[in-house]
């Protein structure tokens, strides 16, 4: 296997094109990332690797990783944000492969322990759940599932409503019951299996959040791996936050002290009873009993001091007002301001799991000696599940009411869907990324379709933590003709987005725009309340015309109202932040976009605000090397939408004035390639988009 194999696969008359014939068309870009590619797993070292859509950047990563792979008898490992993609690369991709390179690749799909069944609790939850309407409605529904499902995969399973979707965390994999020896693949243990299987393939195929748990050491389950090839590489960061971020708020506080059980909760208490039962002395299962309803009533008290707690932060002076988000830290002195109700709770809650944990440890040593069996029966195992988890809960508590270290950002919401939530994130997961992935794996490949600013990769490789001595980058230009297939417009007499007319500008365009055009209309925007006073204006008028308006948090969720826009010919659909990117329109699906305002970060966000601290400190100007940077990379995101093919055709419309009107503008013009013109009002705008959907370029 070589560098020349790679090229002969990618050339003009390669095999890639006669297994592909007769659709394969031939793109360099191909080839040259493939190359790329090979050279990082062949020699080390890290390359970021900016592949535009239509480059074909899944076969340039996905054979040289194999041709690897196969080579060095030990698995490549590739990761991505979306499970599209995982589904493009197992049920699209690899039977290409194996037609191109060998019949006999193997590539598995990985998940995390959470997303696999386990027989064991699902015993536990039928003998628990079989007194009870809704558990045995909930077994019918599930067990021929269960019975013959050979991968565990809980995503197979038959589909839950929301309010019975947490019996899934109850019948779940769980360390707590998968570190016997008995647990094994012979045995029927699907998360084990899965492992194995990971071991003997050639490609595993995981997603972002499951790579760092595996890399910040809270047991992905992976097996030893030195390549990894990260696809969607830009998303990272946000995944890399996830383990290392942690939150408090009334409902999950709440949870954690219910889930240690009384008045009628199923928690700690409810398991131990369990034991009970078969307990042969009537006196020592009375006492034992009466302790456990000491425990239930010592639990109550704790959920009064929650409240209490959480009614008292809500009454103090740093309480933010609604949407709004109030900072803290180490050294911050309206720590004064805190309820003094915190630690003082976190003192009961940490003697409770002390006394809990001396039950827990009771009632299995009774239950080893009747027995005569030293493994924990399932209900044991699941009270120390319960323990752990609150156990878990206090540690965050304790930290986020004293807040110790100065490189986290600490923060209340008072928004949060759980009600009031204390939060922290890291200031910064370079380092973590840094010390965990790039100076410890031996080759890294990270690819997307935004990674550059203005041919820079600086700002992405530093969220990456990537050091630079390390890092290859490689920036391919578009296959696509975009100043032949897209014509974009600024609208210069705009007014100031922060303007209150801004909405009924928008409104009006937009209107025109669906009118006249009959396309389907993307409208992106960065602010939800935007977002929904354009609605309100568009309800009526497109409702007349039979233009159907699909508004994000309005009409549904994004998967909902992205699955309803594509069918029919036209349509609005009015999108927020994760409608910027990930969401593929091509061909007819989406021949309009709309971006309302430049999407540059919010700068009141309790992260941005940390940072921007920092970057002033290190004598930085935030805007030039911080804010300017991640719009342009948004903005590149945004445009993307609009072109996925050769033969795709698109409106580009920018409303906000300042592209046009300030210096910075030309940096968001130049970064997509195409040339701008200006209109002074919409008709103009509409006019042209008429004339450009008359006529053929091609």
């Amino acid at each position: 296997m070589s560098r020349d194999q790679v090229e002969g696969i990618f050339s003009r008359e390669g095999v890639l094109s006669r297994v592909l014939s007769p659709n394969f068309e031939w793109r360099p870009q191909q080839g040259e990332m493939a190359r790329a590619v090979w050279d990082s797993l062949e020699y080390g070292g890290s390359v970021l690797v900016e592949a535009p859509t239509g480059v074909g950047k899944s076969l340039s990563y996905l054979i040289p990783a194999v041709l690897y792979a196969q080579r060095e008898s030990k698995p490549c490992v590739i990761s991505t944000h979306t499970k599209n993609l995982q589904d493009q690369i197992l049920e699209k991709e690899i039977p290409r492969i194996q037609r191109i390179v060998d019949r006999n690749i193997r590539a598995v799909v990985l998940k995390g322990r959470g997303n696999y069944l386990c027989r064991t609790r699902w015993e536990s939850f039928v003998e628990e759940a079989g007194g009870t309407n809704d558990g045995e409605r909930i077994v019918r529904l599930l067990t021929n599932w269960v019975d013959f499902t050979e991968t565990g995969d809980l995503s197979e399973a038959p589909e839950l409503s929301p309010r019975d979707r947490h019996v899934l965390a109850r019948i779940s994999s769980d360390d707590r019951f998968c570190a016997s020896n008995r647990c094994t693949p012979e045995t029927g243990c699907f998360y084990k299996t899965s492992r194995k299987e990971a071991k003997e393939a050639h490609l595993i195929v995981i997603n972002h959040a499951l790579l760092v748990t595996d890399l910040f050491g809270a047991g992905g389950g992976l097996p030893d791996y030195d390549s990894l090839i990260l696809d969607e590489g830009h998303h990272l960061p946000d995944a890399a936050a996830g383990p290392l971020s942690y939150a408090v708020s009334e409902k999950s506080l709440e949870g954690a002290l219910k889930s240690l059980g009384g008045r009628g909760e199923p928690g700690v208490t409810d398991d131990l009873r369990k034991i009970l039962r078969s307990v042969t002395s009537p006196e020592q299962r009375r006492v034992v009993l009466e302790r456990l309803r000491d425990l239930e009533a010592e639990t109550g008290r704790l959920l009064k001091s929650a409240r209490g707690f959480w009614q008292e932060l809500q009454a103090a002076p740093v309480y933010p007002k609604q949407w709004e988000r109030f900072r803290y830290g180490p050294s911050s002195p309206n720590l004064e301001s805190f309820p003094s109700s915190g630690p003082e709770l976190c003192q009961q809650l940490a003697a409770h799991l002390r006394k809990i944990a001396v039950e827990i440890d009771d009632v299995a040593n009774i239950d080893r000696h009747e027995r005569g069996d030293v493994r924990e029966p399932a209900p044991v195992r699941e009270a120390r599940r319960r323990q752990d988890r609150a156990m878990e809960m206090l540690g965050y508590l304790e930290e986020l009411l004293t807040p110790s270290e100065r490189e986290r950002v600490y923060w209340i919401d008072p928004t949060g869907p759980g009600g009031s939530t204390l939060r922290t994130s890291p200031l910064h997961v370079g380092r973590y990324l840094r010390d965990s992935l790039f100076q410890k794996k031996r080759a890294v490949v990270l690819t997307s379709a935004t990674l550059s600013v203005l041919g820079s990769f600086d700002l992405v490789a530093d969220k990456l933590g990537v050091p630079e001595s390390q890092r290859e980058t490689l920036a391919l230009p578009s296959p696509f003709r975009l100043e032949d297939q897209v014509q974009a417009w600024i609208h210069t007499q705009a007014p100031d987005p922060n303007d209150p007319s801004f909405v009924d500008v928008i409104a009006a365009g937009v209107e025109q725009l669906a009118v006249k055009l009959q396309k389907k209309t993307l409208v992106l925007f960065t602010s939800h309340d935007a977002l929904r006073k354009v609605a309100e204006r568009l309800e009526d008028p497109l409702a007349a015309r039979g233009i159907p308006l699909l508004a994000q948090g309005v009409h549904g969720g994004r998967r909902q109202i992205r699955n309803r826009f594509v069918q029919g010919e036209s349509a609005v659909l009015l999108g927020a932040a994760s409608f910027w990117e990930g969401v593929d329109f091509p061909g007819q699906e989406l021949e309009v976009l709309v971006l309302t305002r430049l999407p540059f970060l919010v700068p009141n966000d309790p992260l941005v605000e940390a940072r921007v601290e920092r970057l002033k400190a290190e004598g930085k100007d935030p805007f030039s090397s911080f804010y300017l940077p991640e719009a342009i990379l948004r903005f590149r995101q945004g445009f993307g939408r609009l072109i996925r093919r050769q033969e795709d055709r698109g409106l580009f419309v920018v409303v906000d004035p300042r592209i046009g009107q300030r210096n910075y503008g030309k940096q968001f013009r130049e970064s997509v390639g195409v040339p701008f013109r200006q209109a002074t009002a919409w008709d103009e705008i509409t006019a042209a988009g008429e004339d450009w959907f008359t006529v053929d370029p091609f």
